[in-house]
């Protein structure tokens, strides 16, 4: 029951980093604020990643970035496609936000053309950890 409390109360986003036939590595963007909606005063934004596309070596990446105070995360790497496990959380102190969210495509050695599949799980909360106002994600720049 606490799985299913938690899932309901996180924002999820799905995309695609690259072309067809091509190797790059590739960068989408989003920017993500938090409110109070009536659960408390946002204090951090915490999210990860999943990759989803099994067939490709390529890594998936996130991190966060604070526009507001230039903070950032580390940068946290889903290690293994599609094994249904996550990157680990990467998590930004900076209140209201704006926040900055990157979705890396990052190429290995054994690399092969293809598009990658993400999927990014995200949330605002408190200093407590209880879960407030979180926008949904804007695209500012889709590679």
């Amino acid at each position: 029951m606490i799985g299913y409390v938690c899932l309901a109360s996180a924002h999820e986003q799905a995309g695609t980093l690259g072309r067809k036939n091509s190797t790059a590595a590739g960068t989408d963007i989003f920017q993500i604020d938090c409110d109070d909606d009536g659960n408390g005063d946002p204090h951090h934004l915490i999210a990860n990643v999943s990759d989803l596309r099994p067939v490709n070596p390529a890594l998936i990446g996130i991190q966060i970035t604070s526009l507001t105070t230039g903070k950032e995360s580390t940068l946290s790497i889903d290690p293994k496609d599609n094994d249904g496990k996550a990157s680990a959380d990467v998590k930004v102190v900076s209140d209201r936000g704006p926040y900055q969210v990157k979705i890396q495509r990052i190429r290995t050695p054994k690399d092969k053309k293809g598009v990658e599949v993400y999927f990014m799980v995200f949330h605002c909360e408190t200093a407590t950890g209880a879960h407030t106002g979180t926008s949904d994600p804007v695209m500012k720049q889709n590679q």
